[in-house]
């Protein structure tokens, strides 16, 4: 697959990025130090450098794809007055861990949270990527304070384990980060 298909729910688009994205991208997420409290990367307050870390994520997110696997979907909410904005991301990195399974990442502006869209964005990301491709299973990890990401996570199925040191987390002084792992299997019975 050269690109990432487009996958419709009740409140969301997920769609390939496009270059037209990476300002959205910087000014929803890179530039929201709430928002990057919850991922691995350094807070930046310069402009030029929030563009920078935006376009490495799209980067990210689009290569898997081009090079025939599953990536990163671009979310955008299904609503007239923000239709195409992109207002987080959602999908499958590369495992950071000796693993076959692809690492589910996600994350979305904060005026959407608490709204029940990082559910729905990841089970649908979930719900393709399980029907679509071989894959057997999908982990994710967590800062040890995200709570509500914990609570996505065990709403989707996924199971807790032990902690594991990704991302430099022991080394920049947050910790383990708590690592949750879901099998196509027990996805597909929570399902029917």
């Amino acid at each position: 697959m050269s690109t990432a298909p487009t996958i419709e729910t009740e409140r969301l688009t997920l769609r390939a990025f496009g270059q037209d994205d990476v300002q959205d991208f910087a000014d929803y997420l890179v530039s929201d130090a709430w928002v990057m409290a919850t991922l691995p990367e350094v807070r930046v307050d310069d402009p030029d450098e929030q563009r920078s870390i935006a376009q490495e994520y799209i980067d990210d997110a689009l290569k898997p794809w081009r090079e025939g696997g599953i990536g990163a979907w671009a979310v955008c909410l299904n609503r007239s007055d923000s239709a195409d904005s992109v207002v987080g991301f959602c999908g499958f990195f590369a495992s950071k861990l000796e693993s076959p399974d692809p690492e589910l990442g996600y994350a979305l502006a904060r005026q959407w949270w608490g709204q029940g869209l990082v559910s729905e964005a990841t089970t649908a990301a979930v719900s393709w990527a399980f029907a679509n491709t071989g894959i057997h299973g999908v982990y994710a990890v967590t800062f040890e304070e995200n709570r509500a990401s914990q609570a996505v996570l065990r709403k989707l199925g996924f199971e807790p384990g032990d902690g594991v040191d990704l991302y430099n987390s022991v080394r920049d002084g947050r910790g383990l980060m708590r690592y949750f792992y879901l099998e196509r299997d027990k996805f597909s019975q929570t399902r029917d």
